[in-house]
């Protein structure tokens, strides 16, 4: 139940310093082309505070024996749940506002080619930044766009992680 859900959430929140909130969302349109474009069904988002909380995060986690958080007793669905995704994505920039929470958030990842040099992946990320999250923004009624960078990925199904995600959030009136 979503209570309880909630409440796991906190208990996770509280066992990792630096880590300040935390987001639930559930997949509401999976993608047509199925496999590995299908995105899992949950997504738990977790904010922390700063750099050091996530360098403190990927070094508790590469000695689990000693820094393994003890959470609540997990419910049976959870207990059979498959972690498809864990990752942590540092902040690039921010468009526009948000004073609540969004009803719903359009997540896209994307890779530059490997061999992009610094100037390329200047010249695209400013773009990026300053040119394409504003026209989606603008074109499609959310409230604001976010851009990352990815810092670790733990887990992610093949191709791999991509590098940078943009996440677009949208109130309940802008989803309908």
């Amino acid at each position: 139940d979503l209570k309880r859900a909630r409440f796991f959430l906190e208990r996770v929140v509280a066992a990792h310093p630096g880590f300040v909130g935390v987001s639930r969302y559930e997949l509401a349109e999976p993608d047509a082309r199925g496999g590995e474009h299908r995105g899992p069904r949950w997504l738990a988002a977790y904010t922390m505070a700063d750099e050091a909380a996530a360098e403190r995060y990927v070094k508790d986690n590469a000695r689990p024996w000693l820094h393994r958080q003890k959470y609540s007793p997990w419910p049976p669905a959870r207990r059979k749940a498959k972690t498809a995704w864990r990752m942590i994505w540092r902040h690039v920039a921010s468009s526009g506002t948000a004073s609540q929470p969004p009803h719903s958030i359009f997540m896209v990842g994307m890779n530059v080619p490997p061999d992009t040099d610094e100037d390329g992946l200047a010249e695209f990320n400013a773009f990026y930044t300053h040119i394409h999250v504003p026209e989606v923004m603008e074109r499609s009624g959310y409230a604001r766009g976010t851009r990352w960078e990815l810092h670790r990925a733990f887990r992610h199904p093949q191709p791999g992680c991509p590098r940078f995600c943009a996440i677009y959030e949208a109130d309940a009136a802008a989803t309908q």
